[in-house]
């Protein structure tokens, strides 16, 4: 599966973003959950953030240089999500489907998350509304208030009727939407029955 190359980090916006998009994460969480995180980042910020709240977290992404043990119950590893062998009750891809080709990647992530989520477990995910596009596009380049490399790595941007049909196709039955951040970006949560 295709990574994005971080040439540069991200600017104080993109990580208050990134914090307000995390806490409708939270609220999901139980102490004996088992969580992944799928593009966590080279800090695995969110993972570390809640480890005190969970039994155990784990997080991937390509651009790690290599596996870490940041906690007692956090990992982060380079390994490719799709090809892991665990389970987990709760599976986050948050600001992630956007960087992936569509729809064959897309659809390719989707189904493994599916797979490696256990019965009853939560998926959630956060990606920018096909609205958002033009607003994105002038916070990065002429404002250059956001993080460039980021926004030019969008392959596709989704709406709600797109992405209830992806969750309906990968077999996720029980999917709640809503818009945030100003209504431009995109919460999925889905339950695995």
């Amino acid at each position: 599966m295709e990574t994005l190359e971080r040439k540069s980090n991200w600017n104080l916006f993109d990580r208050f973003l990134s914090r307000w998009r995390s806490k409708f994460v939270k609220s999901f969480l139980k102490s004996e959950s088992i969580v992944c995180d799928v593009g966590c980042g080279q800090e695995g910020m969110l993972l570390v953030s809640i480890a005190d709240h969970i039994k155990e977290g784990y997080g991937f992404d390509f651009n790690l240089k290599s596996d870490k043990h940041l906690k007692e119950n956090i990992f982060l590893s380079k390994q490719d999500f799709v090809h892991c062998d665990k389970k987990f009750d709760v599976i986050l891809l948050l600001a992630v489907i956007e960087h992936l080709r569509y729809p064959d990647s897309v659809e390719t992530m989707l189904r493994a998350i599916f797979d490696k989520l256990n019965d009853r477990g939560i998926f959630i995910m956060t990606t920018p509304d096909k609205r958002a596009q033009w607003i994105l596009e002038l916070l990065a380049y002429k404002l250059h208030l956001i993080n460039e490399e980021e926004i030019r790595d969008h392959k596709h941007y989704f709406d709600k009727n797109e992405l209830l049909e992806l969750m309906r196709k990968t077999g996720f039955h029980t999917t709640q939407h809503k818009h945030f951040q100003f209504g431009l970006n995109n919460l999925i949560v889905c339950c695995k029955e």
